[in-house]
């Protein structure tokens, strides 16, 4: 009998570290993951989110993070979720699209919040990119995300995007005005960036006194961190351009050549900024084969970013036509038009 009790307990207290066992696993299965900017990773269970940070509870308690600070989320039971997020850090911008507007609604907020936020987002992309979702499809969608999610710690990537989206657009006044709001956020990357692309906004409606504080201010900033000095090096880019707008050919010049001579080729973005700004300069001069090698650069060999290969298109359109080869006019209008028709670029073809 004493053999059986002690039998019977020791099944007791075996089953009992089986069923212990089980349900760790199911709350470690349960267990949101933040891989953050800076540090190690994070488990636990978000419970709240703000534009400026979100709050995991974890075995320590609860921990606020910085928005700026979260790299990517992986909820518990998203499967779909993730894959859809790894295409879009993919750059495969329509997969990620597709595959979310496959997905249906999703339990939890938070969830529901993140993949409102990459569908926007993508949509956002793929119409930079002069895809199947036009700017107005994205701007809708970025629209109802901050309807739908007004605490969202992705608010402040999507008001970036917003003044993106106008400056693709053409409507400078709004883009300088949503990037006024950007360069004040808490978002480290975004804020500083904020004044480089309101920037950018009084370059291209022809404000370019104004465009050359901001370029000179961002450049200024002491800010060390890598974003910042590429930020400074697009800037210098820009004012260059803007230089050579306002008649200041030989500055302008200088400094894109300065760029060109001196930083990485491998830096795409930048070097497609530094070669559209020389070709400006050369145009303004009317020294139209000049100007066409400068911007053939950003065509052939620096085109990752839509805006500045767009830019380099309608000006060859514009060169090409001057120097008498309809036929090479041609082939870059028809480019433009099948990349980024979406864009002001190709709308201002037909002004």
């Amino acid at each position: 009998m004493r053999t059986t009790r002690i039998m019977q307990r020791s099944l007791i207290i075996v089953a009992t570290s089986l069923a212990c066992c089980v349900f760790a696993q199911d709350v470690l299965a349960q267990t949101d993951i933040v891989n953050m900017v800076s540090g190690p990773r994070i488990r636990g269970t978000i419970v709240s989110s703000t534009p400026d940070q979100i709050v995991v509870n974890t075995d320590d308690g609860n921990k606020n993070v910085a928005s700026w600070d979260v790299r990517l989320i992986r909820f518990e039971g998203s499967n779909e979720l993730v894959k859809a997020k790894s295409a879009y850090g993919d750059d495969r911008f329509s997969a990620c699209y597709d595959q979310l507007n496959s997905l249906g609604s999703l339990d939890r907020d938070l969830m529901q919040q993140d993949a409102d936020f990459y569908k926007a987002m993508s949509a956002a992309r793929i119409s930079l990119r002069g895809g199947k979702v036009t700017m107005d499809q994205a701007a809708t969608l970025l629209r109802q995300f901050m309807q739908s999610h007004p605490n969202s710690f992705h608010t402040y990537e999507v008001m970036d995007m917003f003044g993106d989206l106008a400056i693709a657009t053409g409507r400078f006044d709004a883009a300088e005005t949503q990037f006024a709001k950007t360069a004040a956020c808490s978002w480290p990357e975004i804020s500083f960036n904020g004044t480089l692309k309101a920037g950018k906004a009084q370059l291209y409606s022809g404000k370019y006194d104004e465009a050359i504080a901001s370029f000179k201010a961002t450049e200024r900033d002491d800010n060390g961190e890598a974003y910042a000095v590429q930020a400074k090096l697009v800037a210098r880019c820009l004012r260059a351009q803007a230089l050579g707008l306002s008649g200041k050919t030989a500055e302008g010049m200088e400094n894109a050549n300065s760029i060109i001579k001196n930083e990485n080729s491998k830096n795409i973005e930048l070097f497609a900024h530094a070669y559209n700004a020389l070709g400006t300069c050369y145009a303004k001069e009317n020294k139209n084969k000049e100007a066409i090698r400068a911007f053939l650069h950003t065509d052939l060999l620096f085109t990752i970013e839509p805006d500045s290969h767009a830019q380099a298109l309608y000006n060859l359109v514009e060169l090409w036509a001057a120097t008498e080869r309809p036929d090479r006019a041609a082939r870059a209008r028809q480019k433009l038009t099948e990349r980024y028709r979406n864009t002001f670029w190709a709308a201002k073809l037909n002004n």
